[in-house]
Formats: structure tokens, C-alpha cells, sequence
């Protein structure tokens, strides 16, 4: 098996230089074959890496998580692709959990929302407050169950997903939720998986823009969804 590790990042060198060699030595551990394809979301300063098992995609302008993230499926090669974020808020090592659900599923979510998760460090009260208002939100337009959309760290199917990749629309951090709503559509078998999970004081969200705009995404999506766009 080949795996192919897709991070996208804005101004996140320092992440960049502290968790690519972790994966890197946490593969070679368990002697796993992969590539890892860093999406730079038109940083300050280019994002750089040097060597060989690092593909490096700068995109021509600041487009946004899901544009970043559909690019790197697109130039991926992996039988499986592992969505990561930069900043580690779920460990690596946790990767293994999520391989043992390769035979039955297409489509693995970690999820900070299940009893078994472990939350390691929270986020402040108005995040965790944004986040269940958005979760009640997708639950009322009837476009998931899920009790968590956006956690960074997800593991799919990329044959079932690179013929149905076009059909995500959407740039924005409302692109975990435009995922699992085509995933379904497709009848792709997912899951979501209990994860250790710490929040890191680096997060690029801009609080009330961010939200405001993936409020916004998920109308696109609900229409979409109601006038079989997908």
C-alpha cells in the first residue's frame, strides 16, 4: 500500500519543519510506503522542505483549505490518502487506529466529538461554542449526523474518491462538510472514530470571518444537496 499524506498549510513553516520529520520517522517505523504533498495556501514566504519523498504545490493565491486539499488529491498517487493538519492536534501514531477500518470503510473521520475522544487541551469556550452551534446547524439542514465534520484528520479511499473529486465545490473550511455529503450521496461506506486530540493556539481559523463564510458554504451545499448538484 502506498499512502499519501496531504497537508495543506498557510504561514505554518515552523510546523512544518517541527512535524514533517515526526511522520516521516513514524513511517519508516512501521515501514509504510508514502508521499507526502504539502499544499502552500500562498504563505508570506514560500513554504519549503527539501527532500524527496516531499512534493511541494504552492497554489497562485490564497484559495482556501478545500482548494488546497481537492489539489493534492488530484496530484496524489496513493492507494490511500491521509488528510493531516499541519500542526499535529492529532497525533501521527494515531494513523494506525484508523488503518485497521481500511477492509469496510471508504471513508474514516476522526471525530473529537464521541465519548471515547480524549481532548488533551480544549479549545477556548467561544470555538467549542461556534462549533456545536455549527454542528446543530448541519444537523437541522439534515446534512449530517456526524458529531464532528472538522477534524483535520481523515483517511479515504482515493479510487473512489479521485472519480468524484470535480464535485466538490467548495474552498473554504466548509469542505469537510461538502466531503461527507458526496461521500454519502455516492453510498461510500464512512465511519467515524473516536481520536486523541489537542487544540493548538496556532489555528488559522479567524474567529466570526471563518464561521461566517462556512455558514455561507453550507447553504451552497444544502442547495446542492436539494437540486441533485452533486
Amino acid at each position: 500500500m502506498l499512502l499519501s499524506v496531504i497537508i495543506p498549510c498557510f504561514n505554518e513553516q515552523k510546523n512544518i519543519d517541527k512535524n514533517i520529520p515526526l511522520i516521516m520517522n513514524y513511517f519508516k517505523k512501521i515501514k509504510i510506503k508514502y508521499e507526502i504533498i504539502i499544499i502552500d495556501d500562498y504563505s508570506n514566504n514560500k513554504i519549503k522542505f527539501s527532500n524527496k519523498k516531499i512534493k511541494i504545490l504552492r497554489n497562485k493565491k490564497n484559495y482556501g483549505k478545500g482548494y488546497s486539499i481537492k489539489r493534492g488529491i488530484k496530484n496524489s498517487k496513493g492507494d490511500w490518502i491521509l488528510f493531516s493538519d499541519s500542526d499535529m492536534s492529532v497525533e501521527i501514531k494515531q494513523f494506525q487506529k484508523f488503518i485497521k477500518f481500511t477492509k469496510k470503510f471508504d471513508l474514516i473521520c476522526g471525530s473529537r466529538g464521541l465519548k471515547e475522544s480524549v481532548i488533551l487541551k480544549r479549545q477556548s469556550f467561544l470555538r467549542e461554542f461556534l462549533g456545536k452551534l455549527f454542528n446543530y446547524y448541519l444537523k437541522i439542514l439534515c446534512l449530517t449526523t456526524f458529531q464532528d465534520t472538522q477534524c483535520g484528520f481523515k483517511l479515504l479511499n482515493r479510487s473512489k474518491f479521485i472519480k468524484i473529486v470535480d464535485k466538490l465545490s467548495i474552498n473554504g473550511f466548509g469542505f469537510d462538510v461538502d466531503l461527507l455529503v458526496l461521500a454519502k450521496i455516492n453510498n461510500l461506506n464512512i465511519i467515524e472514530i473516536p481520536i486523541r486530540w489537542k487544540n493548538s493556539e496556532n489555528s488559522k481559523l479567524v474567529i466570526f470571518r471563518d464561521p461566517a463564510y462556512m455558514f455561507f458554504e453550507v447553504i451552497i451545499i444544502f442547495y446542492k444537496k436539494l437540486f441533485n448538484k452533486y
